[in-house]
């Protein structure tokens, strides 16, 4: 299987890519995710090159290790900018250590609530199942990964099951930070959302 971190999981390369206009993720940016633990993995989706990028909050033996751990993200955003995904006081912690002349893309992970109350790019996120939605750039509205999960509305509350995960099954869960958030339909691109 793919490399987790804890439960949740890896960024999915859809949520990159239905988060950016075109002109962003037209050519392989490297795709830069800000997170507490490092992961194996080298690229997303159909090669798109990735790595972590450990924040300064981040639970290391010292700094220059975490900087010695950062050096491939940074590598990567090197000459050719990146996508840089991440909670906002992530973005705003890393964001200057990359230092890069080229432009970095930040795309903010919120929760299903949060993201909704926010404008622009942005992915929705929970710590249990991992990333839930991604905004359409074309529309603006919060399309569900629907290739990993059904999302529903039972009294009221939304409930999330993963469609890929298996070990453990995650069947109806409530997404942290989920008051008030349903589902809906698209209507220009005729899929799940978040409304």
């Amino acid at each position: 299987g793919l490399p987790s971190r804890a439960v949740g999981g890896a960024l999915p390369s859809r949520a990159v890519g239905g988060a950016l206009p075109s002109r962003v993720v037209g050519g392989a940016l490297p795709v830069l995710e800000v997170g507490p633990s490092m992961l194996d993995r080298r690229t997303l989706g159909r090669g798109r090159p990735y790595a972590v990028v450990l924040p300064p909050s981040a639970d290391v033996v010292d700094e220059s290790r975490r900087r010695a751990l950062n050096a491939r993200a940074v590598e990567l955003a090197t000459g050719r900018g990146a996508v840089v995904v991440g909670g906002e006081e992530e973005l705003a912690a890393v964001l200057p250590e990359l230092g890069s002349a080229e432009p970095l893309v930040p795309l903010p992970r919120a929760s299903a609530a949060a993201a909704l109350a926010m404008s622009g790019p942005v992915v929705a996120h929970d710590p249990a199942l991992g990333y839930l939605a991604a905004r359409h750039p074309g529309c603006g509205k919060l399309h569900l990964l629907w290739r990993h999960h059904h999302a529903r509305v039972v009294d009221g509350v939304l409930e999330v099951t993963s469609l890929r995960r298996r070990r453990p099954t995650l069947c109806a869960v409530v997404p942290a930070d989920s008051d008030g958030v349903t589902v809906g339909r698209c209507p220009d691109h005729d899929v799940p959302t978040l409304t």
